[in-house]
């Protein structure tokens, strides 16, 4: 099987690639920014060309320019999914990586749900996701794709980098750094964590399931965790306080909790990595790599 991967080089992707390298059933083709680009259809012929799998990683997560979000996360998503249709085998497999930033925003601690929770994002980077997700249905329906969609919770663990949306990055660094952390509210909001690990046993089923034309579920723990909490695990962890600056202001009010019923339904998937575990593979793979 060809499984042909973009933003190998990203957190996910290099744990990806590790993963799958040692499988003798796949063929791995990384994008190469020398020979291709996604803002030029033509240029991907031969990306896509005679490929079974493509797993759509690469992304904006946290740039300056908004307008970057819409370009880099939709309209290179539409580029790409052109030239499969142009180039690609029939019934070739596409894989994507979303975001829970595509929900509303849920005032009660609710499970976000695939089918049933409104898509109402609040902020560009979950409007563009959620154009690059229209954008798939489209070309799923009429140009034969099967698509999976999977919109993560907040992903963490080793090999995370600065650039990442990630709350747990930002904490462990700030408390080892002695720099204040700024929390929105009384940070008793809540967040759904999963562990990278989990993330790649999740595309890998996907990979090799081939029973769903379209599909998008939730790739998450289904635990909630509050972020004033999540702080101090990582305070007892690193053995070192927390400066925390409470912005009262910005009453944020969020519940980010997902249902992963779905998702073992449909691809046999459960994360197997608890909080405490992760956070304590993350902080010790932090301070090795932080000197």
């Amino acid at each position: 099987m060809e499984v042909a991967l973009t933003g190998s080089t990203g957190f996910i992707g290099t744990s990806l690639i590790k993963y799958l390298s040692g499988r003798d059933s796949l063929i791995l083709s990384p994008f190469d920014k020398n020979k291709y680009s996604l803002a030029s259809i033509d240029t991907l012929k031969d990306f896509v060309k005679n490929k079974d799998v493509i797993i759509h990683l690469a992304g904006a997560t946290k740039i300056i320019n908004n307008n970057d979000y819409y370009n880099i996360n939709a309209l290179y998503t539409r580029n790409l999914l052109e030239a499969i249709s142009l180039y690609g085998k029939k019934n070739v497999k596409f894989i994507f990586l979303s975001s829970f930033a595509v929900y509303e925003e849920l005032t009660k601690p609710t499970l976000l749900d695939e089918d049933k929770t409104k898509t109402i994002p609040h902020n560009e980077y979950g409007i563009s996701k959620l154009a690059a997700e229209k954008y798939i249905k489209v070309y799923s329906q009429e140009k034969n794709i099967s698509a999976y969609i999977l919109r993560l919770a907040n992903v963490y663990g080793p090999g995370m980098k600065q650039t990442t949306r990630s709350v747990i990055y930002n904490c462990i660094k700030s408390i080892q750094t002695n720099k204040p952390i700024i929390v929105n509210g009384d940070g008793k909001q809540m967040r759904d964590f999963i562990y990278i690990d989990d993330i790649i046993r999740a595309i890998t089923k996907s990979i090799y399931y081939q029973t769903h034309n379209f599909l998008i579920v939730n790739i998450c723990s289904s635990v909630k965790t509050e972020i004033i909490k999540l702080i101090k695990d990582i305070e007892r962890i690193l053995n070192k306080k927390a400066v925390i600056q409470f912005n009262k202001i910005y009453r944020e009010k969020g519940y980010w909790i997902g249902n992963n019923k779905k998702a073992y339904k449909k691809i046999n998937f459960k994360p197997k990595v608890n909080l405490e575990n992760g956070l304590k593979k993350t902080i010790d793979w932090y301070l090795k790599n932080s000197i």
